[in-house]
């Protein structure tokens, strides 16, 4: 009895699981969080690098436009083999903070 309420639990609580990927490279493990740096020193240079600059408009508190604020967003592509996922990696502020894996692109 006690054993079948935890599987029940267990089964309900996969629905709330976030979902997160992280990317092999060779022996070493991408995940969300890691520097651009750290990135290429285990994984080496992607395939395309894109860079998309955001901005943002800066309002005060009467809603007035007092400014605006750029983002810099920048996208890596990964992909061992044609046979392989394509994974995409989304920076913000030079940290990875989307990995994204493709099977067909």
């Amino acid at each position: 009895m006690r054993f079948s309420r935890l599987v029940i639990l267990l089964v309900l609580s996969l629905g709330f699981v976030s979902q997160a990927f992280a990317m092999r490279c060779g022996d070493k493990l991408v995940i969300e969080g890691d520097s651009k740096y750290s990135v290429e020193e285990k994984c080496g240079e992607p395939l395309d690098k894109q860079t998309i600059e955001q901005t943002v408009p800066l309002y005060n508190e009467a809603g007035y436009q007092i400014g605006v604020n750029t983002f810099i967003v920048e996208t890596w592509i990964y992909q061992k083999s044609s046979a392989d996922f394509q994974y995409e990696l989304i920076f913000d502020g030079g940290i990875v903070k989307q990995i994204n894996a493709n099977r067909n692109p």
